[in-house]
């Protein structure tokens, strides 16, 4: 109980924030809460108002109903100044009642029905778990300050998805247990339901093992910028935290990575790796080749014994074992694995190296013994293609698609794609100003407006969606104030799109219902940041008017006010209200306003005007076919945030493009803009040529340079590249891009994949 009493003072303060007087009057309770109820019905023939009379009556002999009865209490008590009693049923004698009963069987396990009487609220499901989702929805019911009133009425919930989770990384950064804590109050407020704990990887191990205390005390630590930086969870932690978590009716699932993103492991226990010696606790990012010997039987036995410390800690159904990014270069090369190869009679096919299939040996053993112990085993999409039983549940990251392909196999799925649900991206377009991301861009309205189209499976095969989950790598989250930002408004989101049915979902009536939500999130102690909506700006080149047009809009019925020199614009700057023809290098910021005073994400673009703006440019080599928007000469600078456009990428050609400048004229600089991405294996180009022409077909080379190959860079840069060259005639420019033909190492691991180069703008001066 002594969890569950940190949670009722947590209420207390979150009451107590939104308290301003008692004597506020009498308000009509709103059930339109976040994630929205299925049904509410309300008949408007009169009210139940509580009183300091009214009892709060549980189910004699229910400690967990129980439990929700004194949070609802707690509630009402720094809520409306009311101090109900809480009684077991078997003591109920008040003439108005608000009722918590387990005796529905037809809701399902989280589902539930409030029925609003005037003599009584009731709060019903077929057990513990969906009373306290009832008892979420009634204290969010609830005003700010003052009396309530409930209309009469029934409301009736459940889940669209049974899994609703957040994936948190504690490998990459290590967070202190309170902030696990104040995550899973979020959660609980959020009717989320799994907290999927990333518990190690390459650069560190986060949890005690008893029989191998060196892996959380040796390789929970690592050295960085001349620092000693990690930590971890005892054993007792970690149980507590669990614990916590169950009287939150959140489940806690583990992962421990195997066999790749294990650095940590060997650094600690070296003869678990194919090389047996070398290792340190990794301080980059990216993929490691250094991996589990899975050719060494004692490795393999290892990891057993660890995964039975974590089966002994964590009652979750699910135990995760990663399996994601493992390179098999040193199985290739390993004694060991080969022998274990050929003993097993692995062989590579079309689609499998035996390397592969080893994996998939490997994959198979670990399912085998979580299996023996009551469990079962959940990893990333890449299990499928080492080959891995049905029974594996999928969580899949690659895209929608993978998540379709395991269904096909037979799998269950949570869905967890990187380009909708992954919260490590920026919530802004605006990178320079933002907390440091891994890149992209996923706001609110990208995560709630997510919809799988199920079509192309057959009804079984889409019924076996077992939900979605949210997840945060923290490579460049150090700390949990940063962590806090890019969880919220997304996990909000998150929330309603995995509780509330699709037909039920509108993003512009979630933002109406988003305030109230943000002030009970205020008062637990979290910040909110205004990245719900974004305003769109469209730019059309008019060559003929030797403008840019401009259009703005936004996904939702809000005001957009700009400014066109750069400055911050509010309600007092200009109103927008038809297209703005641009005709000079301008700054463009703009942004917008509900009419509920949500306020929209800025918007920064920048135009700058050449010789070659506007003109026609002629694409002589065909980009990527995902990157073939020729927006080369529109003078919009594009972003960092490839996904958002603007760019022109090639992979397996050089670019070559010609811009006709429509009459001859003096000429004597020429470039382009690219981008640098090593991460998203985007490089900057090997070599740069202009050429000139008065006719379009000779062509003279006037300028040349090649730049150097750069290593590995976790930046993300916009290099301006600009040739000089003697003053020439022209009316055209032809540009050669020639791209590198190679990732650096640290990037290249697997050996899979040239880099593309990326183009945003000619220029001609």
């Amino acid at each position: 109980m002594g969890h569950y009493r940190i949670f009722r003072r947590l209420v207390a303060v979150i009451a107590a924030c939104l308290l301003a007087s008692c004597s506020a009057g009498v308000a009509d309770a709103d059930f339109r809460v976040i994630p929205l109820p299925s049904r509410i019905e309300q008949s408007g023939e009169g009210y139940f108002t509580p009183d300091s009379h009214t009892q709060i009556v549980f189910p004699d002999g229910s400690d967990r109903i129980h439990r929700s009865a004194e949070l609802l209490a707690d509630r009402f008590a720094q809520v409306c100044g009311l101090k109900l009693e809480v009684v077991p049923s078997s003591r109920a004698t008040a003439p108005l009642r608000i009722t918590l009963a387990a005796d529905l069987p037809s809701v399902g396990e989280e589902g539930y029905v409030i029925e609003v009487s005037q003599s009584a609220v009731s709060l019903r499901s077929s057990g513990d778990e969906g009373v306290f989702r009832a008892v979420q929805t009634l204290c969010k019911s609830l005003p700010s300050a003052g009396g309530v009133r409930f209309a009469i009425g029934r409301i009736e919930d459940a889940p669209h998805y049974a899994y609703r989770g957040v994936m948190l990384d504690v490998a990459r950064t290590f967070y202190p247990v309170e902030f696990l804590r104040k995550t899973i109050d979020m959660m609980a407020l959020h009717q989320l339901n799994r907290l999927h704990l990333h518990l190690t990887d390459d650069q560190g191990w986060r949890l005690e093992i008893r029989k191998y205390p060196l892996l959380a005390q040796k390789g929970g630590f690592r050295e960085e910028n001349g620092r000693r930086v990690g930590g971890f969870y005892t054993r007792e932690q970690m149980c507590e935290l669990v614990a916590y978590a169950a009287e939150r009716y959140v489940e806690i699932i583990p992962e421990i990575d195997m066999p790749g993103h294990l650095t940590a492991a060997l650094a600690a226990y070296p003869e678990l790796g194919c090389r047996g010696t070398g290792y340190s606790v990794s301080a980059t990012s990216g993929v490691h080749k250094e991996v589990l010997c899975v050719g060494n039987d004692r490795a393999v036995a290892f990891m057993k014994n660890v995964l039975e410390e974590v089966i002994s800690i964590f009652p979750s159904r699910f135990i995760h074992i990663g399996g994601d990014e493992v390179p098999r270069e040193r199985w290739s090369q390993c004694p060991r694995c080969q022998h274990k190869i050929r003993t097993h009679g692995l062989k590579a096919d079309a689609s499998h190296s035996s390397e592969q299939r080893l994996q998939g040996l490997f994959n198979e053993e670990m399912r085998r013994f979580v299996s023996q112990h009551g469990r079962q085993v959940i990893g990333w999409d890449e299990m499928l293609e080492s080959g891995v039983d049905p029974s594996v549940d999928i969580m899949a990251w690659r895209g929608v698609g993978k998540g379709f392909r395991a269904l096909r196999e037979g799998h269950h799925v949570v869905m967890s794609p990187c380009n909708r649900f992954y919260l490590d991206y920026y919530q802004s377009e605006n990178v320079a100003t933002e907390p440091k991301a891994v890149g992209g861009f996923i706001n609110a309205e990208t995560v709630y407006t997510t919809m799988f189209d199920t079509r192309e499976l057959t009804a079984e095969q889409a019924s076996r969606i077992r939900g979605v989950q949210g997840n945060l790598w923290t490579t460049f989250v150090p700390d949990p104030r940063h962590a806090e930002y890019m969880l919220l408004p997304r996990v909000t989101a998150l929330s309603e799109m995995a509780w509330t049915k699709p037909g039920q979902r509108d993003y512009a009536d979630f933002l109406k219902r988003m305030p109230r939500m943000q002030q009970q999130l205020e008062a637990m102690g979290w910040s909110v940041p205004s990245r719900f909506y974004t305003v769109e700006a469209h730019f059309e080149p008019n060559p003929g008017q030797g403008t840019v047009e401009v259009t703005l809009s936004t996904s939702v019925p809000a005001d957009i006010y700009y400014t066109l020199d750069g400055t911050t614009p509010d309600s007092g700057s200009m109103h927008y209200e038809k297209s703005i023809a641009l005709t000079d290098d301008t700054r463009l910021c703009a942004v917008a306003c509900t009419p509920e005073g949500i306020r929209s994400d800025f918007l920064h673009k920048s135009v700058q005007f050449n010789k070659a703006t506007l003109r026609p440019v002629s694409l002589l080599t065909a980009p990527h076919s995902r990157y073939g928007g020729n927006r080369l000469s529109d003078g919009v600078r594009a972003t960092t945030i490839f996904s958002r456009g603007g760019w022109t990428g090639y992979f397996d050609r050089d670019m070559v493009a010609v811009v006709d400048l429509g009459t001859t004229m003096p000429v004597s600089r020429a470039g382009v803009s690219t981008l640098v991405d090593h991460g998203s294996h985007i490089m900057d180009l090997e070599q740069l040529e202009i050429e000139v022409s008065s006719d379009g077909r000779h062509f003279e080379r006037v300028a040349h340079e090649e730049f150097p190959r750069k290593e590995f860079i976790q930046e993300k840069l916009l290099p301006l590249h600009l040739l000089d060259f003697p003053t020439v005639e022209a009316r055209y420019v032809r540009f050669t891009v020639r791209r590198q033909k190679e990732l650096p190492p640290r990037v290249s691991v697997f050996g899979e994949r040239q880099p593309f180069v990326f183009v945003d703008e000619v220029y001609v001066y």
